[in-house]
């Protein structure tokens, strides 16, 4: 049994939990209350969130919220096992992280700032990074082929964010089609309705 500790709010947590989920490995979520967080932080080895942690294994302990993910989803079975295809996922998640980490830059940037720098990133990085993955797609089901792995799940999950404040998919056809189809995962569904999930409209 895993522990991924992060805070109580939707942020580079959501994937590895979304990740888990779809991928039956078994885990619990400690939400890190502010007044814990300075104790707690002196206690880890990089001093940030998330953290992955595994029941019965004290040395275990991962930072990275992408190596976390990456993680998960070798334990349930969503990485790739061919070293082409291997490759390839942590191309688009790298793209997507790269992406992400643009993004999260403007959230905190100054408030007067924030909304002429957020249309700047969208149309110059947001839509190009969906310029290139639509092409990717073409007609496949998903990024990588026939098969679902965790660079779709990674992908959907920085959507899930990004759709909030700006972004529209809507003129990526293939990307607007795959995301129909990895919304309608029974896995990504449930994730969608669970308590886990911090994204959930209310």
């Amino acid at each position: 049994m895993y522990q991924i500790l992060y805070f109580n709010l939707p942020g580079r947590a959501e994937i590895a939990k979304l990740i888990a989920h779809v991928g039956n490995v078994p885990y619990t979520v400690k939400y890190v209350e502010r007044e814990e967080w300075p104790e707690l932080k002196q206690k880890l080895t990089f001093g940030k969130l998330p953290l992955l942690k595994k029941e019965g294994d004290e040395s275990f302990e991962l930072h990275q919220s992408t190596a976390i993910a990456r993680h998960l989803a070798k334990e349930g079975n969503l990485y790739p096992k061919d070293l082409n295809l291997s490759s390839k996922s942590e191309e688009i998640v790298l793209t997507v992280y790269d992406s992400s980490v643009a993004y999260v830059r403007i959230l905190f940037s100054p408030q007067e700032q924030k909304e002429e720098a957020m249309k700047k990133y969208i149309k110059e990085d947001f839509n190009v990074m969906l310029t290139s993955l639509d092409k990717i797609l073409g007609k496949k089901k998903y990024l990588l082929g026939d098969e679902m792995y965790w660079c779709d799940l990674y992908l959907l999950d920085f959507l899930g964010s990004a759709l909030d404040v700006g972004g529209d998919i809507s003129q990526f056809i293939n990307v607007v089609e795959w995301k129909k189809r990895v919304d309608s995962i029974e896995g990504v569904k449930s994730f969608y309705e669970s308590d886990n999930n911090l994204r959930k409209k209310k």
